[in-house]
């Protein structure tokens, strides 16, 4: 919602906006194994039928099972959820017919997401150095940790709810009739990442 008024030589606008933001994915990138023959196994001469030339064949690699290098990742699976809230405020002040002022203030925090699931892991260096396990999960290797263990958070990190946006600007008309307008402002903004980036900590 915003709202905008007018008193005297002010204008002041002020609102906000409530998002409840989601992302949900189960996505099986190299789930199920990725493969890689490159022929560095199969050096072959000129001819193609000589070991040891300087050629190579990833078909024959590939005959013969030479793998150069595989990997393979778990299905990567997140049902994220964060409300998104902000709140500003700005008057523009019109001080003469030359010269106009305007400043403001947003709010706009930042709330981690949190997987519905509580899906997700953290590892603690120091944790692992003294051999510390997961309460959670008894057989997890030492140093990494769940939700539900001391200290774990859903989010798996720390909110920052007291972000604040300043903004003035500043706008002059140095002959009054309206051909030259200098204009300047300055702002301390913000961004929201994308749930898609931030998947990436859980």
């Amino acid at each position: 919602e915003d709202v905008n008024m007018t008193h005297g030589k002010h204008m002041i606008a002020f609102g906000g906006e409530y998002v409840l933001n989601q992302l949900n994915i189960w996505n099986g990138y190299q789930a199920y194994g990725q493969f890689n023959f490159c022929g560095q196994f199969s050096q072959t001469g000129p001819s193609g039928t000589s070991v040891g030339g300087t050629g190579s064949d990833a078909n024959l690699d590939f005959l013969t099972g030479a793998m150069s290098g595989f990997s393979q990742s778990g299905f990567q699976e997140n049902a994220l959820r964060a409300p998104i809230p902000s709140l500003y405020f700005q008057d523009t002040y019109h001080a003469t017919s030359r010269l106009v002022l305007s400043a403001g203030l947003r709010w706009e925090p930042e709330f981690w997401p949190v997987d519905y699931f509580g899906r997700g892991s953290v590892f603690d260096h120091a944790a692992f150095l003294a051999n510390q396990h997961s309460q959670v999960y008894l057989n997890a290797p030492a140093g990494i940790f769940f939700y539900g263990d001391k200290g774990v958070p859903k989010a798996f990190t720390g909110n920052s709810p007291w972000q604040f946006s300043p903004r003035l600007g500043l706008t002059v008309d140095p002959t009054g009739n309206g051909k030259t307008v200098f204009r300047t402002g300055f702002a301390m903004v913000y961004d929201q990442p994308n749930f898609f980036t931030r998947q990436r900590v859980q």
